[in-house]
């Protein structure tokens, strides 16, 4: 507080003291962001199910991080999860969302990129791959 002002609660700062303007990117508008990508990005697996990306990395602006909760990530990879799941889409494993800091993003625009991590990787190498991953034999 200063002479005669108030200090407002909602305040960030980063480790000099500095304030950190306030964030814009809101967390629905990340999910519907990935969520995008999801679809984008969905293939057939080898067993005909269309299968989806797994991994999501989503740059933004520092001041939009600085106001996201820490379970963010969380929270959107299990919206992801939910989305797949009733949209009969196949995940080879958990979700994984990451934020990435990016000073070039301007503040309230996030990009997104989307691809599998390392297990997914078999199933991209050849339907008979994926086959093989399901137990399954081929026609």
């Amino acid at each position: 507080m200063g002479r005669g002002g108030t200090m407002r609660a909602n305040e960030l700062k980063d480790g000099l003291g500095h304030l950190i303007p306030p964030g814009q990117l809101q967390p629905s508008s990340i999910e519907q962001l990935a969520a995008e990508a999801m679809s984008a990005r969905r293939f057939s697996a080898g067993i005909g199910v269309p299968s989806v990306p797994t991994r999501y990395v989503v740059a933004m602006h520092p001041a939009d991080r600085a106001w996201l909760s820490p379970w963010t990530e969380d929270q959107i990879a299990r919206a992801l999860e939910r989305r797949a799941d009733e949209a009969g889409m196949l995940l080879l494993g958990r979700v994984e969302v990451e934020f990435r800091i990016d000073d070039t993003q301007p503040i309230g625009q996030a990009r997104v990129w989307c691809g599998f991590a390392g297990e997914d990787l078999l199933v991209l190498a050849s339907p008979e791959a994926s086959l093989q991953v399901f137990e399954q034999t081929p026609a």
